[in-house]
């Protein structure tokens, strides 16, 4: 039982007739169930795909690394870039005898986290990335024996439009579900 000031301080705050307390009832736990299932899948939901997105840029990047003898860039490495470019998206060019800063790179959010653990375990090498310095894309550099490879993805290969549309759809239903149980 709720202490009696509690109970004192929350009266004016509740319904007073039957039909609001009644519809109180049942949209309050409806409510409720929504936020609670719809914060654990999406919270879920959004690592996954994260996680799964950010493998596949680092594997992108990976595969551009084996393609490109990395000691020495020529006129296959540029074929390379040109093909990446027009299959996957990326602006990929090389910065000869550039040196990414030696201080240790800590990510800013969720994205550069996942994205730099992804670069971790596949690409094993050195990495820095930027989200904030062009609009809709993610800089990423990327050490390399003789230079940098700076690669420009489209912030859309790690960003997943299907959450706003869960989303969405979970607030269009819930209100659809309290209009018919207030009918």
């Amino acid at each position: 039982r709720l202490p009696r000031r509690l109970r004192i301080s929350m009266k004016p705050f509740l319904p007073r007739g039957l039909l609001a307390r009644s519809l109180l009832i049942i949209v309050t736990p409806l409510v409720l169930l929504q936020i609670v299932s719809g914060f654990i899948f999406y919270d879920r939901h959004w690592s996954n795909v994260s996680r799964h997105r950010a493998n596949a840029l680092a594997g992108d990047i990976a595969m551009i690394l084996e393609l490109v003898d990395t000691g020495s860039i020529n006129t296959r490495s540029a074929a390379v870039f040109d093909l990446a470019r027009r299959t996957l998206d990326l602006i990929v060019y090389f910065e000869p005898g550039e040196i990414i800063p030696n201080e240790q790179f800590k990510p800013s959010g969720n994205l550069e986290t996942t994205l730099f653990r992804s670069l971790n375990e596949i690409v094993q090498r050195p990495a820095v990335i930027g989200t904030e310095s062009q609009n809709n894309r993610v800089l990423i550099d990327v050490q390399l024996p003789n230079g940098v490879l700076k690669v420009s993805a489209n912030e859309e290969r790690l960003i997943s439009s299907t959450t706003k549309v869960f989303l969405f759809w979970m607030t269009g239903t819930s209100l659809i579900l309290i209009v018919v149980a207030t009918l």
